[in-house]
């Protein structure tokens, strides 16, 4: 039930609202860089700023921002189809917000690269990102800081961007996300160049339909966690992934798929319970021979209707390093498992075999839709909640899922055979 309120807390539309006022931004505008406009006006509750086709230095926002994600002022781009460039040219930060607490801005149709630090960064505000592409950075994005320990307000609501060769080494990331709540929906992440595709230590996030890989080397694809902090409060965390897919080739050491762990960074003593919602996702490798999920003793996990295809891990889960123990499933349902993998006793209703059946499955460019003979389709379990309404559209979009009246499992719905 609390997967439930979580997902449709955090899947409330946003509505349009009527305008305050427009600013234009351009070399033929009445502001020519948004620090400009900045030095003159603190953009307030339904403020338009249109940037101009053109490229344009980093900027940094302190003052400001609205009362809602209804109502945050927006950067968007002037024409959608001709993305306005943000180029940080080895500065830190490219696209900095750190206004007030509880404020909120809005970011949309920008193209943002270079940043030698973070290409979109955030500290306690709130911000909508939309159809941006965010490349070759340090970090793709990060935010929230110590949010996720902290009562600090801090949100990100992340909708149909692309994330490309962004991170490095272990520490850098595609997105590194510390947010009280989260909603990640319709991104595109690909060939990152270290970190993880996408980490999370927010309190609550929902991560629906996404496409996310993540190529030899570097981290996790996914990697949920608790507190960076020898302090962490004590509270549960909570995630639900639905409708994603997400897909890997080889990995350094055995854990490094997806994780759901809480003994990461500074929390060993304090460890936070992580609940792990898996519903109607599509997980993939090549080469990789550790399980297809790693947690601790701090996580709890649900799955329902997942595909789970791997020709070289042997296992469901596993516990990482630094753990005192595994995790703990809780009863999960229908899951698609490649034949001769090692399932948790808490599954019921495995279908296992060599093929689930995808028109294409590969780590990289993969079409993971079912075909018309898969032994996934109408072999979901019913009851899954939050139930999955909407599948991933390539590239960075998403659609309505349309039911037949049987759940197919996987993060595709084909319908009737």
């Amino acid at each position: 039930m609390k997967a439930v309120v979580l997902a449709v807390a955090l899947s409330l539309a946003l509505v349009g609202a009527a305008q305050a006022a427009t600013y234009h931004v351009g070399a033929d505008q009445p502001y020519q860089t948004i620090q400009g406009l900045l030095e003159k006006i603190a953009p307030a509750d339904n403020d338009v700023i249109l940037v101009h086709p053109g490229t344009y230095p980093a900027f940094r926002i302190e003052t400001g921002g609205g009362s809602s994600p209804e109502t945050a002022p927006v950067i968007r781009a002037y024409d959608m189809n001709e993305r306005p460039v943000f180029d940080a040219a080895g500065k830190a930060n490219c696209c900095e917000f750190q206004p007030g607490e509880g404020k909120w801005y809005a970011l949309e149709g920008m193209e943002i690269k270079n940043a030698s630090f973070r290409g979109v960064f955030n500290i306690q505000c709130g911000l909508v990102l939309r159809n941006c592409y965010i490349h070759d950075c340090h970090d793709g994005f990060m935010g929230g800081m110590h949010n996720s320990s902290a009562e600090t307000p801090g949100y990100l609501i992340a909708e149909h961007n692309e994330f490309a060769r962004n991170g490095s080494g272990i520490y850098a990331h595609q997105l590194y996300v510390q947010e009280y709540w989260t909603i990640f929906r319709g991104n595109y992440i690909h060939d990152n160049t270290g970190g993880c595709g996408y980490k999370d230590r927010s309190r609550y996030s929902l991560v629906e339909c996404n496409y996310i890989e993540q190529g030899p080397g570097a981290g996790y694809t996914i990697e949920l966690c608790g507190c960076d902090a020898d302090a962490a409060p004590s509270y549960t965390q909570v995630a639900v992934m639905v409708g994603n897919v997400v897909t890997k080739k080889k990995g350094g050491n055995s854990w490094l798929f997806v994780a759901n762990i809480r003994s990461e960074g500074g929390a060993r003593d304090h460890l936070n319970t992580g609940v792990l919602y898996l519903i109607n996702n599509t997980f993939y490798t090549e080469e990789h021979s550790g399980p297809m999920l790693g947690t601790d003793q701090g996580s709890v996990v649900y799955a329902d209707n997942n595909i789970f295809h791997s020709a070289t891990s042997k296992r469901i889960v596993d516990q990482v390093m630094d753990a005192t123990g595994p995790g703990r499933f809780g009863p999960s349902h229908n899951n698609w498992v490649t034949k001769g993998m090692e399932t948790p006793q808490e599954f019921s209703g495995t279908i296992s075999g060599d093929d689930p059946g995808c028109v294409k499955a590969a780590w990289q460019g993969g079409d993971f839709h079912l075909t018309q003979e898969s032994p996934c389709v109408n072999a979901g379990w019913q009851e899954a909640a939050p139930a999955a309404n909407l599948e991933y559209v390539h590239p960075r979009g998403c659609t309505f899922r349309v039911p037949d009246g049987k759940v197919d499992v996987g993060a595709f719905e084909r319908g009737e055979k």
